[in-house]
Protein backbone atom coordinates (compact mmCIF):
# COMPACT_ATOMS: atom_id res chain seq x y z
CA UNK A 1 0.00 0.00 0.00
CA UNK A 2 1.25 3.44 -0.85
CA UNK A 3 0.83 6.70 0.76
CA UNK A 4 2.26 9.30 -0.70
CA UNK A 5 2.08 11.49 2.84
CA UNK A 6 5.02 9.11 4.10
CA UNK A 7 7.51 10.11 1.37
CA UNK A 8 8.19 13.45 2.58
CA UNK A 9 11.11 13.86 4.43
CA UNK A 10 12.19 15.78 7.22
CA UNK A 11 15.29 16.63 8.96
CA UNK A 12 14.15 15.21 12.46
CA UNK A 13 17.23 15.32 15.07
CA UNK A 14 17.11 13.68 17.62
CA UNK A 15 20.17 15.37 19.68
CA UNK A 16 20.13 15.78 23.42
CA UNK A 17 20.74 19.42 23.11
CA UNK A 18 17.63 19.92 20.98
CA UNK A 19 15.85 17.87 23.52
CA UNK A 20 16.82 19.92 26.25
CA UNK A 21 15.95 23.22 24.11
CA UNK A 22 12.77 22.03 23.50
CA UNK A 23 12.09 21.01 27.73
CA UNK A 24 13.13 24.69 28.46
CA UNK A 25 10.32 25.70 25.94
CA UNK A 26 7.97 23.74 27.25
CA UNK A 27 8.83 25.08 31.15
CA UNK A 28 9.07 28.72 29.60
CA UNK A 29 5.60 28.05 28.19
CA UNK A 30 4.56 26.49 31.43
CA UNK A 31 3.87 23.11 30.73
CA UNK A 32 2.74 20.95 33.55
CA UNK A 33 6.23 18.81 34.84
CA UNK A 34 4.22 15.62 34.35
CA UNK A 35 3.93 16.96 30.79
CA UNK A 36 7.10 17.86 30.19
CA UNK A 37 8.57 14.77 31.71
CA UNK A 38 6.02 12.18 29.63
CA UNK A 39 6.95 13.90 25.98
CA UNK A 40 10.50 13.99 26.88
CA UNK A 41 10.28 10.01 27.52
CA UNK A 42 7.98 9.76 24.37
CA UNK A 43 10.90 11.21 22.45
CA UNK A 44 13.59 9.17 23.85
CA UNK A 45 11.65 6.19 22.81
CA UNK A 46 11.08 7.12 19.69
CA UNK A 47 15.20 7.86 19.73
CA UNK A 48 15.57 4.67 20.53
CA UNK A 49 13.53 2.45 18.42
CA UNK A 50 14.64 4.79 15.35
CA UNK A 51 18.34 3.74 16.19
CA UNK A 52 19.62 7.21 15.04
CA UNK A 53 22.83 8.35 15.02
CA UNK A 54 21.56 12.11 17.63
CA UNK A 55 22.02 14.08 14.28
CA UNK A 56 20.39 11.48 11.79
CA UNK A 57 17.67 13.05 9.72
CA UNK A 58 14.22 10.51 10.12
CA UNK A 59 11.09 10.74 7.59
CA UNK A 60 7.75 10.70 8.44
CA UNK A 61 7.86 6.93 6.90
CA UNK A 62 10.44 6.22 9.45
CA UNK A 63 8.24 7.53 12.26
CA UNK A 64 5.30 5.42 11.12
CA UNK A 65 7.12 2.51 11.30
CA UNK A 66 7.90 3.30 14.61
CA UNK A 67 4.30 3.65 15.75
CA UNK A 68 3.53 0.68 13.68
CA UNK A 69 6.03 -1.82 15.52
CA UNK A 70 5.00 -0.57 19.00
CA UNK A 71 1.45 -0.78 18.35
CA UNK A 72 1.57 -4.15 16.89
CA UNK A 73 4.87 -5.65 18.53
CA UNK A 74 4.49 -4.12 22.12
CA UNK A 75 0.77 -3.54 22.21
CA UNK A 76 1.29 -0.07 23.16
CA UNK A 77 -2.03 1.37 23.90
CA UNK A 78 -4.27 4.65 21.74
CA UNK A 79 -3.35 6.54 24.50
CA UNK A 80 0.33 5.81 23.86
CA UNK A 81 0.32 6.10 20.35
CA UNK A 82 -1.22 9.85 20.60
CA UNK A 83 1.37 11.02 23.17
CA UNK A 84 4.50 10.03 20.88
CA UNK A 85 2.88 11.32 17.83
CA UNK A 86 2.07 14.75 19.44
CA UNK A 87 5.24 15.03 21.40
CA UNK A 88 7.34 14.43 17.90
CA UNK A 89 5.11 16.65 16.41
CA UNK A 90 5.16 19.65 19.13
CA UNK A 91 9.11 18.69 19.05
CA UNK A 92 9.68 19.56 15.78
CA UNK A 93 6.92 22.39 15.85
CA UNK A 94 8.87 24.40 19.05
CA UNK A 95 12.25 23.13 17.97
CA UNK A 96 12.94 23.51 14.30
CA UNK A 97 9.98 25.23 13.35
CA UNK A 98 8.53 22.68 10.80
CA UNK A 99 5.29 21.56 10.45
CA UNK A 100 5.11 17.16 10.20
CA UNK A 101 2.02 15.85 8.41
CA UNK A 102 1.53 13.17 11.01
CA UNK A 103 -2.65 13.32 11.38
CA UNK A 104 -2.58 10.39 9.73
CA UNK A 105 -1.08 8.67 12.26
CA UNK A 106 -3.26 9.96 14.90
CA UNK A 107 -5.65 7.02 16.04
CA UNK A 108 -9.61 7.29 14.81
CA UNK A 109 -11.75 8.50 17.08
CA UNK A 110 -14.36 6.23 19.03
CA UNK A 111 -17.79 6.41 18.97
CA UNK A 112 -19.69 7.66 21.14
CA UNK A 113 -20.94 5.69 23.88
CA UNK A 114 -24.09 5.47 25.25
CA UNK A 115 -25.43 6.65 28.39
CA UNK A 116 -25.86 3.92 31.09
CA UNK A 117 -29.08 6.20 32.50
CA UNK A 118 -31.95 7.13 29.50
CA UNK A 119 -34.41 9.31 31.01
CA UNK A 120 -38.22 9.17 30.34
CA UNK A 121 -38.43 11.15 26.96
CA UNK A 122 -35.43 9.19 25.84
CA UNK A 123 -36.96 5.84 26.17
CA UNK A 124 -39.63 7.17 24.75
CA UNK A 125 -37.99 8.21 21.97
CA UNK A 126 -36.29 5.14 21.50
CA UNK A 127 -39.12 2.89 21.48
CA UNK A 128 -41.45 5.55 19.15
Amino acid sequence: MYYGWLNTTFALYFSIEAIEDFKKILEVKRYSSHTIASYISALRLIKRALKVSPWGPVTESDLFQVIYSLIHHKKASVSCQKQLIMATQLFYREVYQRTLHVDQMLPQQRPKALPVVLSVEEVKSILD
